[in-house]
């Protein structure tokens, strides 16, 4: 089977199966199942604050999924990171559907001995829009880069975006939701918070 018939059959299949993966319409969302791991909402902002990078996970109109690592921030309770003003297939998705999740790994410590995860996660949904405003938007770009990059100083960075700052835009997150959860979560927290 050469590449165009695999691509037509993968095609019909993800046709086919469209109108049937969505159809209900139902949400799956729930209250945490296991209790003695969930994190209070302090423990989750400071895992947030305290994680550089992020999963956002994205969809199209055609409920079509798509992940991609991000740095985001947190500033006043949302959630804000940047991306290439040429676009890509994130800024398309957040264009067509503002709904969206992101996905915050703070510590995976594989427990060979347990046949377990030594982790602390927390998981935000919420609605994203862009940021506009060209004031707002360099204030929040600064602030990335104060919180990401913190040894390049205040002057490289404002030099950095008078530079290329058009090129980049940044989007903000409004938490609908915010989860957490650990285990063994006196490892991470036992140490680091403080």
């Amino acid at each position: 089977m050469n590449l165009l018939h695999r691509s037509i059959l993968v095609s019909s299949f993800a046709a086919s199966v469209a109108p049937f993966a969505f159809a209900s319409g139902t949400s799956t969302e729930r209250e945490m199942r296991r209790k003695d791991r969930q994190l209070t909402e302090e423990e989750c902002f400071y895992l947030i604050r305290h994680t550089p990078h992020a999963v956002l996970s994205t969809t199209d109109n055609s409920g079509t999924p798509y992940g991609v690592p991000v740095t985001p921030i947190l500033l006043n309770g949302k959630l804000y990171f940047h991306c290439s003003k040429a676009g890509g297939r994130k800024v398309d998705n957040l264009r067509q559907n503002e709904r969206v999740s992101l996905c915050f790994i703070g510590k995976d410590d594989i427990n060979q001995k347990e046949f377990a995860v030594d982790f602390a996660s927390v998981v935000v949904a919420g609605t994203a829009k862009e940021i506009t405003d060209p004031q707002e938007l360099r204030k929040i770009q600064l602030e990335i880069c104060k919180i990401h990059a913190p040894e390049a100083g205040a002057k490289a960075a404002e030099a950095y975006f008078d530079k290329g700052g058009k090129g980049i835009t940044v989007w903000e997150v409004t938490p609908t939701k915010i989860s957490g959860k650990s285990r063994n979560k006196h490892l991470y927290f036992g140490k680091n918070k403080g």
